[in-house]
């Protein structure tokens, strides 16, 4: 397997993300620097893991303020305004990200990574499937949004480990859709308490709570969505033509 089809669409999507910061453009930067990420775990590449982190991390601001703009379609008011007014103080400083000459370097340097085979790929793919299995654990002990959302990072990871070895994800795309619901609710309320919206904020809370509670709860997701699920769609006997 090879980064080439990834970074073909990290240069579209910095370009599009150079001409203008849009919705689409912010999220899809993302993802696919976290897929790059994903695949610099696998062949145990760290060098570049920091600089995909900056770029994806100096999106976040921006990215978290259209999803909760996202959340409230065609209304107006004060909140929306609030974020209106965020985003657009935001974008200045992730428009000079995507276009800081780190970033150029960056893709260059993806460009000479080396293929990699499913073999190579195996322990560091076993290391994902831990950290999966054991923020599952620690989730259904402490049933906490915080905890939830360790979860939805591990299976994120996952998830694209296995798509980049060109195996079935379905189970775990579903599982981070799921959750990626809850931590959307607990960024709507992160924001409502910057904006000053206490009586908001305690009615977001107490959903949360409830829908948190009830993730963990859930017939679906009651058996980890770490070994067990991740091995559906992988084997370790897969040939190394991967």
């Amino acid at each position: 397997m090879q980064a080439t089809e990834q970074l073909v669409e990290l240069r579209r999507q910095l370009e599009t993300a150079r001409a203008h910061l849009s919705v689409d453009a912010v999220h899809e930067v993302r993802v696919v620097g976290r897929r790059l990420h994903v695949f610099l775990l696998l062949c145990r590449q760290p060098v570049l893991v920091d600089d995909l982190r900056w770029l994806v991390g100096a999106l976040g601001p921006v990215r978290d303020l259209d999803v909760a703009l996202g959340l409230m379609p065609g209304q107006q008011g004060a909140f929306h305004d609030w974020l209106t007014t965020r985003r657009e103080a935001a974008t200045a400083g992730a428009l000079a990200v995507v276009r800081h000459r780190r970033v150029d370097a960056l893709v260059r340097a993806l460009a000479v990574l080396p293929a990699l085979t499913a073999r190579q790929a195996t322990p560091a793919f076993r290391r994902l499937e831990e950290r999966l299995a054991r923020a599952w654990r620690v989730g259904r002990r402490e049933r906490t949004v915080e905890a939830l959302h360790d979860v939805r990072k591990a299976v994120r990871r996952a998830r694209y480990a296995l798509e980049w070895l060109g195996r079935d994800a379905e189970g775990l795309r579903e599982t981070q859709g799921v959750l990626g619901e809850v931590c959307d609710l607990s960024l709507l309320q992160r924001l409502l308490a910057e904006a000053g919206a206490p009586a908001a904020v305690d009615h977001v809370d107490r959903a949360l709570n409830a829908l948190t509670a009830a993730v963990f709860s859930s017939p679906r997701l009651r058996r980890s969505p770490g070994k067990a699920r991740a091995r559906e769609g992988w084997s370790p006997a897969t040939s190394d033509r991967v």
